[in-house]
């Protein structure tokens, strides 16, 4: 059975608090008015108020007894009515009165009706649910919108697990008869230990991801090229929604291959299929995710050259002010044009060499303009391979109009091999900013542009991490990196709703007169600052125009604050944080949010307390060492912690806690 904590399903507080009273089950003016019409004696009309407010809070009619007593002493109390009265709840009393409140509720009381709208509402729902849960849940908000009363629970809960068996088997049938009798061999020696270790080609796919490293960086492209050799899956899961394919995707990996030998085919061959298609996905997110950490550790380290290099910088300019004397006065020295460049070229291959110098000379014109793209180039040489595996493998695509990226990548992999130091400067370069340009721009003689080469490299890659971040590039295949573009509704769907979207807001319909709102409201904003400005204190703006805060004064610190502190910590008692968590549980509940990946009740005697184990250790120490000193678990049993008795942590999961607590 699925678990009623996990749901929306209406129940009793078991402690209501005060506010809670107040503010849901207090009769309104019209409840009086209605019950003081149906019905007679103060009994009569304190059990139909209580029947009534108890409806409009859960939207279905309880047992009786399990009322709890502050609701009812709380109607009694604003009812006025004497403390020993008992309401009248007889059972031939219940049955008129709930008659009586669905007449005036409007309710749809008939349960054929209430358990066809479930069924249809949870259908709809299965196409891209599976937890049980979630099915209920759609259920019941249809379920309230149509006026029907709520099936008990146990109903929705065999409803729900009967579409979610249709609606999958649908599913399995369908994936399967699109495999064939090839590729379902393929798919099945998956399950099949390898000749040279006990592990199946199945561990290799539910590898983890690592930490971002040039080495596993590589590691994850060969991870993304075999699995892509196992051929498209896409095809197979064609027509089923991104988040089943997740959710099926995750249940075949969190079972043995032992447990998928017990499903019947089509299943087992989803599940599969699901998992491959998943994990080229997911792995194509992590090398993105490997691509940013590595462009930002080399921006931090060209910062770090920048910071370094200003204090030798003193040293570096005397050098090449010594050497431009020094050409100076061989060209003073010489007696015709051939001993002048003769002359020079000494003094040049003395102190080092053109290039030499000409590094010199970058250096101290990136410390004056502050620019650390210059020194990229430094730390760039160790990943220009991988880096160009990766523009290599992933397809990156412009989500834009601006495809001068795209061309800009196309121009360095088509040069990779270029020994060339300077390319030909037949490139836009409008992808990127004038620091970036600066140092990529050469102009050599006769007024002829040229590409530093290895700056361009470093400024594309640099680029392309930016617009990952931002959107404005996207990743074939890939889910976090996708082109958000895909999930927009036709603007053939937004139009018929603009009109009533901009009236929920308040703003304009039309073109004009958003742009006559907007310079409007700007304007009376720019008023009020302009009349407020001379008494904020805080608030300064520059030569230029720019406005900035003033950094407030710290206040005194209290007198007596450290006695303070110290009483307090001897009077508070010192908690063991794992105490703190399972406090917090008890107060909020977060705990329900985390179960088994069917959605049931977990069957394990001990699961609340693993379950809170688990969330502790999460955090704060590695769950293997916990819960072994904990529970004294064994290997198969540490195994299936995150399985059989909570959901591995995701960030639906977090998310999920953070809304429940934050309310």
């Amino acid at each position: 059975m699925a678990s009623i904590e996990r749901t929306v399903y209406p129940r009793f507080t078991r402690a209501p608090s005060v506010k809670e009273l107040r503010e849901i089950y207090t009769p309104t003016p019209t409840d009086v008015a209605f019950v003081a019409t149906k019905a007679r004696g103060p009994a009569q009309k304190f059990a139909l108020m209580i029947l009534l407010k108890v409806y409009q809070r859960l939207h279905y009619f309880p047992d009786p007894q399990s009322i709890p007593g502050a609701l009812i002493s709380h109607i009694r109390a604003v009812m006025n009515l004497p403390n020993d009265l008992v309401p009248d709840i007889s059972p031939a009393t219940l049955y008129r009165y709930y008659g009586v409140l669905r007449e005036h509720l409007e309710l749809n009381s008939q349960g054929k009706h209430a358990r066809h709208v479930a069924a249809q509402a949870m259908h709809a729902a299965a196409q891209v649910m599976e937890n049980p849960a979630d099915l209920i849940n759609a259920a019941i908000e249809t379920l309230l919108v149509a006026h029907c009363e709520l099936p008990a629970f146990s109903t929705l809960d065999r409803i729900a697990w009967r579409i979610r068996r249709l609606v999958n088997r649908g599913i399995y049938q369908r994936v399967f008869a699109r495999i064939a009798e090839a590729e379902q061999q393929a798919l099945s020696r998956l399950l099949e230990p390898d000749e040279s270790s006990p592990f199946t080609t199945l561990d290799r796919i539910k590898d983890a991801p690592k930490s971002a490293t040039l080495t596993h960086l590589d590691e994850w492209l060969n991870r993304l090229s075999w699995l892509q050799s196992w051929g498209t899956t896409e095809r197979f899961v064609e027509g089923v929604r991104s988040s089943k394919i997740t959710r099926l995707a995750q249940e075949a990996r969190s079972l043995y291959p032992s447990d998928l030998l017990d499903f019947s085919a089509p299943r087992r061959l989803t599940l599969l299929a699901c998992l491959l298609s998943q994990a080229t996905v997911s792995t194509k997110d992590e090398i993105i995710q490997m691509f940013l950490k590595r462009m930002s550790k080399l921006t931090e380290k060209a910062k770090q050259e920048l910071l370094r290099l200003r204090e030798e910088e003193r040293a570096i300019t005397e050098h090449l002010i010594e050497v431009f004397a020094d050409v100076v006065q061989a060209s003073t020295d010489a007696q015709d044009p051939t001993d002048r460049g003769m002359h020079i070229r000494e003094v040049l291959d003395r102190e080092g060499g053109e290039m030499s110098l000409l590094e010199q000379c970058e250096q101290v014109s990136a410390h004056h303009g502050d620019r650390y793209q210059p020194f990229l180039k430094k730390f760039y040489g160790s990943h220009r391979k991988a880096l160009f595996r990766v523009i290599k493998t992933l397809d990156l695509r412009s989500t834009t109009s601006d495809q001068t990226l795209v061309d800009a990548m196309n121009f360095i992999m088509a040069n990779e091999h270029n020994p060339k130091q300077y390319l030909e400067a037949t490139l836009d370069l409008s992808f990127t900013n004038k620091k970036w340009q600066r140092t990529i721009l050469l102009v050599k003689h006769k007024g002829k542009s040229w590409f530093r080469r290895q700056h361009l490299e470093t400024c594309v890659f640099s680029s392309l991490s930016d617009e990952l971040k931002t959107g404005d590039i996207c990743c074939l295949g890939s889910e976090q990196f996708a082109d958000y573009r895909n999930q927009l509704l036709p603007w053939s769907e937004c139009e018929p709703k603009v009109a009533a979207y901009c009236h929920q807001l308040g703003l304009p319909a039309t073109a004009e007169g958003l742009v006559l709102h907007l310079r409007t409201w700007l304007t009376e904003i720019a008023a009020e600052v302009d009349r407020t400005r001379p008494g904020n204190q805080e608030l300064m703006i520059n030569e230029k125009g720019e406005p900035s805060l003033k950094k407030l004064k710290a206040k005194a610190q209290p007198a007596g604050l450290l006695e303070l502190e110290e009483a307090l910590h001897a009077k508070i008692p010192e908690r063991h944080l794992l105490d703190v968590v399972v406090r917090i549980e008890r107060l909020t509940g977060f705990g329900r949010h985390l179960g088994p990946l069917s959605g049931n009740e977990p069957k394990a005697d001990d699961a609340w307390e693993k379950v809170l184990s688990l969330a502790w250790s999460y955090q704060y120490l590695t769950a293997k060492l916990s819960l072994q000193n904990t529970f004294k678990f064994t290997h198969h049993n540490l195994k299936l912690s995150g399985t059989a008795i909570c959901v591995p942590f995701s960030r639906e999961h977090i998310t999920k806690i953070i809304a429940h607590l934050c309310s």
